[in-house]
């Protein structure tokens, strides 16, 4: 069987940061590639699904490249990728039959954002035993499909098996599986006991941030100081976060779009109410706080390596870890948003937006 292999014309996304989508790449030169060709070449990854073709699209990188070095893997394919593969969703199932999923330890880190996840995630990658995946995409496409009812919950468990084994395929110049972690963005809390229906062995963690803290460092990295009252930009993001929160949607209004700090605040309400609702259906996590991390790093990335059965630390490179930027080669680096502040006014309509859905903060 073959699949549709192109070159690249052109790559463009709306924002660095965006959910990737099939149009981020234009493409030309269409030709023939073999199935075997992807499943034995690690410079092939899957980068996106495109869900209304029940195709997958996947980026080919040169055999230097370890696209899943930087603080997004995402990110990385869509700025390294020199080709692209398309499949369709069944190819895909076909390509990663032979990855055994339940012979790799897999911990998916699950977060509320803005809370060190990123950073555990560079704190695994730099243990020689590990390796560790920030953000692949695949898994932020199906929660959004299944939050809007696209797809069923057992083809999104389908779909979640395929690009876990996906996810824990080999790349250049790094094929250590025995042990991996995965880092979701915030979204994907909602996708947690899908994820355990299709790997049980799956040990999950949470990382929060109170609210408070978390609202300033949420505006400071995604709310430029330009664009915060630009109506269309408040618009983009509303029907974004409506698309996939329904609290967000709970709460439009026909006379325009409500300000970044309340949008903002809704996305870490639902990610909070959600990841109460995982854990009342029985989905066991270790649940470490943004604060904890900050005060005594060494004593909760002990706690994370245990329950990810590591017990050979490497403190040097964790120590090195720590002390670096872990989002620094991303539009999030500390010296890129850090004047960026939250005015009193968006505070306080965030924080009058939390107090009403969870009165314990009031």
């Amino acid at each position: 069987m073959s699949a549709t292999l192109y070159d690249i014309a052109d790559r463009w996304k709306f924002h660095p940061l965006a959910i990737v989508t099939p149009s981020d790449f234009t493409l030309a030169n269409p030709r023939p590639v073999d199935l075997a060709t992807i499943a034995n070449d690690p410079g092939y990854s899957l980068y996106c699904l495109d869900l209304g073709n029940a195709s997958a699209v996947w980026v080919h990188t040169g055999p230097e490249v370890d696209v899943s070095k930087g603080s997004f893997f995402y990110s990385g394919q869509f700025q390294q990728a020199d080709g692209v593969a398309i499949t369709s969703i069944e190819e895909l199932e076909e390509i990663v039959a032979g990855i055994d999923l339940a012979a790799s330890k897999l911990t998916v880190i699950h977060s509320v954002g803005r809370c060190g996840s990123t950073l555990i995630n560079r704190v695994y990658a730099s243990q020689p035993q590990l390796f560790s995946l920030s953000e692949p995409d695949t898994f932020t496409q199906i929660c959004l499909a299944l939050g809007s009812n696209r797809i069923s919950t057992g083809q999104a468990i389908r779909l979640l098996t395929s690009c876990l084994k996906a996810a824990i395929r080999p790349l250049p110049g790094n094929s250590r599986r025995d042990n991996v972690a995965i880092k979701l963005r915030s979204q994907c809390i909602t996708l947690a006991s899908h994820i355990v229906a299709a790997a049980p062995h799956t040990r999950n963690i949470y990382i929060t941030r109170d609210p408070a803290s978390w609202i300033r460092s949420a505006y400071r990295a995604f709310v430029p100081p330009e664009k915060a009252e630009d109506r269309e930009f408040q618009q983009i993001f509303e029907d974004s976060f409506a698309s996939f929160i329904p609290i967000v949607e709970q709460e439009r209004s026909p006379d325009g779009p409500m300000c970044l700090a309340k949008v903002w605040m809704l996305n870490w309400i639902h990610n909070t109410l959600s990841y109460r609702d995982v854990l009342a259906k029985g989905i066991p996590f270790l649940t470490l706080d943004y604060a904890d991390l900050k005060r005594d790093p060494r004593t909760a990335i002990e706690s994370i390596f245990r329950f990810s059965g590591v017990y050979d630390t490497h403190w040097p490179a964790v120590d090195a870890t720590l002390t670096q930027d872990s989002q620094s080669d991303s539009p999030l680096a500390r010296e890129t948003v850090k004047d960026n502040v939250i005015p009193a006014d968006k505070f306080d309509t965030a924080m009058a937006t939390l107090k009403r859905y969870l009165p314990e903060y009031a």
